[in-house]
């Protein structure tokens, strides 16, 4: 994670001495191009006033020698390197910010890490008559990570995500009563969720809203990595997977659910189907703190489908 970080950082900088690099190459080729202009313009004028003088009334560019003609060229080359070095800037700008919403999402890891906080407990001494406090941290701690300063702050109301190929800042709602048209708007033709898990979501007292419609928003890059088989989108669904510290197995086996199958059962389009898969986060069993998102891939629609969340469906153990 810390040599991501580095890497990032350093390809930051990397990109930002190049768009200086690239003003300054256009300020040269400005500068080249007003004093090419400016010697135009003083010969126009020395060949006026010998033409005034000797009263002959000649076009002023029959006066102008090669190289004047040589001098409009070296202008006109000037401008065209500038227009292509601002448009190279441009870009550049561009992946300048997309590197500074990474950096932020990286941001947003590290701070649900606490990294660089104390593993034990702070000590507080003092001197007993009234003075100042002194916390001593444990000497076991994290290493701080340096990030900069330009860094957007993370807001814990908004989510980073990548949507067609563009990374967006979705709101997050303020409960799960919205999750439904939250897959609609962000995930349609991807994810599609049950009115049962409609209700589920409703009636849910889990705390982390957040990381629900993280989830739900990962279930889509699972659906993109089953449709295309590509190894690249395996690697990506795998590396949000263990950023959300969620996991990923079957919901479902006949020893576990033996008497009570049916809670894992959903009517598709007139057909009974299992809820064979699931997101899953902690081995608990509070339904505050426990995640389980139940949902089945139909392969013929190419879409997930989403019978039940947040909470943890009966099993043998439960």
């Amino acid at each position: 994670m810390l040599r991501k970080i580095r890497n990032l950082v350093a390809g930051n900088q990397k990109l930002t001495r190049e768009t200086e690099k690239a003003n300054m190459m256009v300020e040269t080729t400005r500068w080249e191009r007003d004093v090419a202009r400016a010697e135009i313009k003083r010969r126009d004028e020395l060949a006026l006033a010998l033409a005034e003088e000797a009263q002959i009334k000649v076009p002023i560019e029959q006066t102008k020698p090669a190289e004047e003609s040589e001098l409009l060229k070296r202008v006109q080359v000037a401008e065209e390197h500038a227009a292509e070095v601002t448009q190279d800037n441009e870009v550049l700008r561009k992946d300048n910010k997309g590197l500074r919403d990474r950096n932020a999402n990286l941001v947003s890891i590290i701070s649900s890490l606490k990294i660089g906080e104390p593993r034990a407990t702070e000590k507080v001494s003092g001197n007993g008559n009234g003075g100042h406090k002194v916390a001593i941290k444990d000497a076991n701690t994290l290493p701080a990570v340096a990030v900069p300063d330009e860094t957007p702050a993370v807001n814990n109301n908004t989510i980073q995500w990548m949507i067609a190929g563009q990374l967006q800042t979705i709101p997050v709602p303020k409960d799960l009563t919205e999750v439904k048209p939250f897959v609609d708007q962000y995930l349609a033709g991807k994810v599609e969720l049950l009115p049962c898990a409609v209700n589920a979501a409703k009636k849910a007292i889990y705390e982390d809203i957040k990381l629900v419609y993280q989830a739900l928003l990962l279930l889509g890059v699972y659906r993109d990595m089953i449709v295309s088989g590509n190894p690249q989108e395996k690697r990506h669904f795998e590396e949000k997977l263990k950023e959300l510290r969620l996991e990923k197995g079957g919901a479902v086996s006949n020893k576990s659910t033996f008497g009570i199958r049916k809670d894992y059962e959903v009517q598709w389009r007139g057909q009974k189907r299992d809820l064979t898969d699931a997101l899953k986060k902690k081995k608990s069993h509070n339904p505050k703190h426990t995640l389980r998102i139940y949902f089945f891939y139909d392969k013929p629609s190419r879409t997930v489908v989403v019978g039940h969340l947040p909470s943890h469906l009966r099993n043998q153990l439960t």
